[in-house]
């Protein structure tokens, strides 16, 4: 996730923040009208999934993080891009269905393995997906 995020947020120009972590219901509508039709995917309803804005840091907090060897605070979250985690249901510890997220550090981190999980990003204005998987469909 961190290497996506790195990536699109260096793609993206310009900040549009937003102290809220959640993306709205129409852009998690719009992400999954793509995510749906995806070769990596399959069915959307096979996945629990995990939705969160794009954070933003400042340069002055990530040299104070550095400084004080701790992690960077984030304040801020960008509107125009979504981070995402899939992970295929299994009916007993992963339940399908869309997560809310309680704070931004509920987005499941590593341990991400394909096929039976999938992260990545959407560029809302764009309309982009960003998602690395195999070139094998899902079952």
């Amino acid at each position: 996730m961190l290497t996506t995020s790195l990536l699109c947020a260096l793609t993206l120009s310009g900040c549009s923040s937003s102290t809220d972590f959640n993306p709205t219901d129409a852009e998690i509508a719009k992400l999954e009208k793509r995510l749906d039709r995806h070769r990596c995917v399959g069915k959307l309803e096979n996945w629990r999934r995990t939705y969160v804005r794009l954070p933003i840091f400042t340069q002055e907090e990530v040299a104070a993080a550095k400084r004080e060897k701790r992690l960077e605070r984030v304040e801020n979250f960008d509107k125009r891009f979504v981070e995402f985690k899939l992970e295929r249901a299994d009916g007993r510890s992963i339940v399908a269905g869309r997560v809310k997220p309680k704070s931004y550090d509920d987005l499941p981190a590593g341990g991400c393995v394909e096929p039976n999980c999938l992260g990545g990003g959407f560029a809302i204005p764009r309309d982009e997906l960003y998602l690395d998987c195999e070139k094998r469909a899902a079952p």
